[in-house]
């Protein structure tokens, strides 16, 4: 039977890719990292998921699937994910998420050699601000994936 690991990686490691147009952030033990912005604005996230390395030993370890948990609210929409392995685009799909916690595993078709560049894998969301009170806000719980 093939060795199974999970990784997940804490919310508060998401990174801002223009943290200048945050008008709010927080990075809590308890939440994670939430974010509120102005209408009519959009961003990336990137939460970078732990990758197990094989040392020493020529055995493989593939990502089979992924998974992010986060919270958004009426006035903000995770409209697109991407998965990187290093600078390499592996994974993309446009969703839909407003006012809603996620709490969503993927399937990574076909698996992600983690051997390769060794440059990790990063899961990228973008999320589009939207009009109306409160103000736009996610919250990234958690991101993380299944290897073997």
């Amino acid at each position: 039977m093939a060795k199974r690991f999970d990784f997940w990686t804490h919310g508060v490691a998401t990174i801002l890719e223009s943290p200048e147009l945050a008008r709010r952030v927080e990075h809590k033990g308890n939440i994670g990292t939430a974010v509120e912005q102005s209408a009519s604005t959009s961003a990336w996230f990137h939460i970078p998921i732990t990758t197990p390395t094989v040392l020493e030993d020529d055995t493989s370890i593939y990502l089979r699937r992924f998974g992010l948990k986060a919270t958004v609210n009426d006035n903000a929409k995770i409209d697109h994910l991407h998965l990187r392995s290093g600078t390499n685009l592996v994974w993309s799909r446009e969703v839909s998420y407003v006012g809603r916690v996620v709490d969503e595993t993927y399937d990574v078709t076909p698996d992600v050699h983690t051997g390769g560049s060794r440059a990790g894998l990063v899961l990228c969301v973008h999320v589009q601000f939207l009009s109306g009170e409160p103000r736009g806000r996610v919250e990234f719980h958690g991101a993380g994936g299944h290897f073997s």
